[in-house]
């Protein structure tokens, strides 16, 4: 296979998505390393996802980002906890220790 093909047949998009197994992914490494157009072809691969990405991405409208906090927040305990003190008796009953 020549270079064109391998970097055709749709490796680098595998690589880049994380679809590529381990063998995959250690051959592409490879083939990046030893080849500067399989690397070229990652890079313009990577740019083109975070140009689409850009492309496509959509401003939410102003109100969500509170609404989301107000959802997400947690109530707030009216009073603090109370912090009672473990006491063990003995057999007899009659020494309390604190611990």
């Amino acid at each position: 296979m020549n270079l064109e093909d391998y970097i055709s047949s749709g490796v680098v998009e595998s690589y880049v998505l994380g679809l590529a197994d381990e063998m995959e992914r250690a051959e592409f490494d490879n083939m990046s390393m030893l080849h500067p157009e399989v690397k070229a072809a990652r890079i313009a691969f990577e740019e083109s996802l975070h140009e689409y990405a850009l492309e496509a991405s959509v401003v939410p409208p102003v109100h969500i980002k509170q609404t989301l906090l107000d959802k997400l927040s947690l109530p707030v305990l009216a009073e603090e906890s109370k912090v009672v003190p473990i006491t063990t008796t003995t057999n007899s009953g009659s020494n309390d220790q604190r611990v």
